[in-house]
């Protein structure tokens, strides 16, 4: 039910007339749809990644009310090798704050955030692509105009249409549901066996 609701407030969101919103509320309103969707996508990818390995999550502090919610991958853990990615992220974004700049605190680690997400849904995207999995993306520039965000529109796997745009936004949906459900105020991180039966049943193959 929260995921039909939530589809669609934003659904509702989008189809405003742009004319009668303020560049502000246009500039809100845009910034919500398309965090929903990398939301959306970053969950795929996270049921996706788990065909081939276990991965460790952690829900957000703060329940999103507006969008679905983002994960925080902490760690994938295959069979002879636990990969650490907050480690891998915090390297991959150290420029971000050795860069000389006048942000305040919080604008700075809204910046750092920003530039994890784009480095971890790729890191996700490249191993997926390791394992056999072609993407066809559509590339957004981020505000901050280093990395580009990549919002995924077909996934091919052995030559074959595997998941067309809608496909994603509908598993996305439901298994940030799951992730969320697996998770509590109490226990905030969990850990998915590789290919949880819950996430697996949205790939098997037909």
């Amino acid at each position: 039910m929260e995921d039909k609701t939530m589809s669609k407030r934003l659904s509702d969101d989008s189809t405003y007339d742009s004319k009668k919103l303020s560049k502000r509320e246009k500039h809100t309103l845009d910034s919500r749809v398309n965090k929903n969707k990398r939301s959306v996508q970053l969950s795929f990818l996270i049921g996706l990644v788990n065909q081939v390995c276990g991965v460790t999550y952690e829900r957000p502090r703060k329940r999103s009310s507006q969008t679905h919610q983002f994960f925080k991958v902490k760690t994938l853990n295959f069979k002879d090798e636990v990969v650490n990615v907050e480690n891998f992220l915090e390297a991959q974004c150290k420029w971000c704050s050795t860069q000389p700049h006048q942000l305040s605190k919080k604008n700075l680690k809204h910046k750092m955030d920003e530039e994890k997400m784009v480095v971890l849904f790729e890191f996700l995207v490249d191993v997926a692509t390791e394992f056999g999995f072609l993407f066809f993306t559509s590339k957004m520039k981020n505000k901050f105009n280093r990395n580009k965000i990549d919002f995924i529109e077909e996934i091919y796997f052995g030559n074959k249409l595997a998941f067309g745009y809608k496909q994603i936004e509908v598993i996305g949906e439901r298994i940030n549901a799951q992730l969320f459900s697996m998770t509590s105020v109490q226990c905030k991180e969990h850990t998915l066996l590789i290919k949880d039966i819950a996430l697996n049943t949205h790939f098997e193959r037909k």
